[in-house]
């Protein structure tokens, strides 16, 4: 491990600790009125912000929001490592600023690109003093910031693929049950405005057209099959018939009444042999 430092600016700090730092008492419960960032690359212990516990992985970065009440609740690794940026926000940019306001606690793991960029920080601390290391350390700073908008990024998409695979599959396995956009909301516990735009990123249409169309597609199936249009309405999901005939005629461009059941592997195999005995 590289010496420890810290360094103190009016408006920013950056620190590289080691096992002192939990001696005096430095990740005891406590909150601040500054942003804070903080980099694990060798200590696997427990991390609290919050009412949230989180077990700390090798390179494990976190920023914490002003307020928010945190600290180490152990430590298993011999040889503490670590990284803190303190700073206020407006060390930061606007659009930085208007991008933060969103994230409450952030958590990543495993992160070597966090890593390299604060290996440079090791450098610039050696290397500068006064104002010049004072504009690296903002730059390094906002670099970090960057980076960890485009991992949450990454991983609100991955959290969000994985929450529509889960909306879709409910949707498909009780089609023939009252589905609605509320019961929807309250089922996954997501907001309409994300369901629609989760619907039209995903499948092109919004949620309540898509259940629609999965049910019309069932129900095409089941006459195709031979089952009357009058017997399935209620297995597709509709309270009455008019109202299904209605909504078949708007998807189809014609009532259901008139479509013609298809014909049988079978069946059709018999015909043609029976017509070409009596040729």
């Amino acid at each position: 491990m590289k010496i420890p430092y810290s360094i103190q600016f009016d408006n920013i700090s950056v620190s590289h600790m080691n096992e002192t730092c939990i001696g005096n008492n430095s990740f005891k419960t406590h909150s601040h009125s500054f942003y804070e960032f903080l980099f694990f690359p060798n200590a696997p212990s427990v991390f609290v912000v919050e009412n949230e516990r989180i077990a700390i992985n090798y390179n494990s970065g976190f920023l914490i929001r002003p307020a928010q009440l945190h600290y180490i609740s152990s430590i298993e690794s011999p040889t503490f490592d670590g990284y803190m940026i303190r700073f206020s926000p407006e060390v930061i940019s606007q659009n930085l600023k208007n991008k933060l306001v969103g994230i409450n606690a952030y958590f990543t793991s495993h992160s070597d690109t966090f890593l390299s960029i604060l290996e440079k920080l090791d450098f610039y601390v050696g290397k500068f003093s006064g104002e010049d290391l004072h504009d690296l350390c903002i730059s390094t700073l906002t670099e970090l910031l960057h980076e960890l908008l485009v991992i949450l990024d990454q991983s609100q998409a991955e959290l969000s693929n994985k929450k529509m695979v889960d909306i879709l599959d409910y949707i498909n396995s009780n089609i023939s049950d009252k589905i609605t956009l509320d019961s929807l909301c309250k089922q996954f516990y997501q907001s309409k405005t994300w369901l629609y735009h989760a619907f039209m990123e995903n499948v092109g249409m919004p949620p309540i057209k898509y259940i629609e169309s999965k049910r019309l597609a069932l129900a095409n199936e089941l006459i195709l099959t031979g089952n009357k249009p009058t017997k399935i309405y209620s297995t597709c999901g509709y309270s009455d018939y008019s109202a299904f005939y209605r909504a078949y005629i708007a998807y189809y461009g014609h009532p259901p009444t008139t479509v013609k059941p298809k014909k049988s592997a079978k069946r059709s195999k018999k015909a043609s042999t029976k017509k070409q005995v009596e040729q």
